[in-house]
């Protein structure tokens, strides 16, 4: 709710013409008079600051909060048929809400010929993932980024254009179909609290162990 400033009603003589200053709220308004009153200079510097304060506050009330752009985005490559994209689907909706703001965006890659928007958008909902999933048909942003498997994460920095991590999101898979019975590293985890620290992620590249992104040309 705007704030309600009291009217002031100020009597200026510019040049030969008289105006009549009103200022309510976020509004100065000069008025053409037939009448002035003379000021001292102690009362012109009086009104003039009283002018500049109340038009400061004015601003500051109406003018809307400067939106922040996202600065890195979080890139996951997955493949619907793939199980290990399928079982770190629950870890990534819990680093999406832990850590997902206006200046990170996370974002789903399908790089994939054989996938379509529909059997993406049955993924998004049987793993109820709350971010964007892409279509990669041409595997373009697989190329740019250098993803050889999915589930392989890439945080890239928009405004360096620059990789910061590329690799796996945690230890837990150690080769296709052989897990840890405990996962010791969480490198994804530790890049995204670095970037929120605004500090160097420890860990700049790891393998990534899933399904193999398929290259060859039709």
């Amino acid at each position: 709710m705007e704030k309600d400033f009291p009217k002031v009603a100020i009597v200026k003589k510019i040049s030969q013409s008289t105006f009549r200053i009103e200022v309510s709220n976020d509004q100065i308004i000069a008025k053409p008079q037939t009448y002035y009153c003379k000021m001292s200079s102690n009362m012109r510097i009086a009104i003039l600051f009283l002018l500049f304060t109340l038009s400061t506050a004015a601003t500051k009330i109406t003018s809307p909060p400067e939106k922040k752009s996202t600065t890195t985005k979080i890139y996951i490559f997955l493949l619907e048929d793939c199980v290990i994209s399928q079982y770190y689907t629950l870890q990534l909706r819990e680093l999406h809400k832990k850590y997902a703001s206006e200046e990170i965006e996370f974002i789903g890659v399908f790089p994939n010929r054989f996938s379509e928007p529909k059997t993406i958008e049955q993924f998004k909902k049987d793993y109820d993932l709350p971010f964007e999933l892409k279509y990669d048909y041409y595997l373009e942003l697989a190329i740019k980024m250098g993803a050889t498997v999915a589930p392989e994460v890439i945080v890239y920095d928009e405004e360096k254009e620059k990789i910061i991590y590329k690799g796996r999101i945690d230890n837990t898979y150690f080769r296709v179909g052989k897990r840890r019975q405990v996962t010791t590293t969480a490198e994804l985890a530790d890049v995204l609290e670095a970037l929120q620290n605004n500090t160097p992620p420890s860990t700049e590249s790891t393998v990534a162990i899933g399904c193999y992104i398929k290259y060859e040309k039709d």
